[in-house]
């Protein structure tokens, strides 16, 4: 009994549970610098980390970055490693 209550406590606190629900969030993030985001240039991979590629106007370069966020659409991770590969030694 306790564990479902934990449950529904983490879902109420969390503002979109699902992360395909963040999309519209996460195009202002790259778009603010004028990049530009095609609307396949998002993939969801998992764990709330998205892969995006996009055009970076001030390099002329197509950039491949992941994203992670939170349950709240908050940017928590924006770089080019990927955040869900672990080291395979520890």
């Amino acid at each position: 009994m306790i564990g479902c209550n934990n449950i529904k406590n983490e879902q109420e606190e969390c503002a979109v549970p699902n992360p395909i629900g963040c999309t519209d969030f996460i195009t202002p993030i790259i778009s603010k610098e004028g990049n530009s985001l095609p609307g396949d240039g998002m993939i969801y991979l998992e764990d709330r980390t998205f892969f995006i590629t996009y055009f970076d106007v001030n390099s002329s370069k197509i950039i491949e970055k992941y994203l992670k966020i939170d349950c709240n659409c908050e940017l928590i991770y924006f770089d080019e490693k990927n955040p869900i590969i672990k080291n395979a030694i520890n």
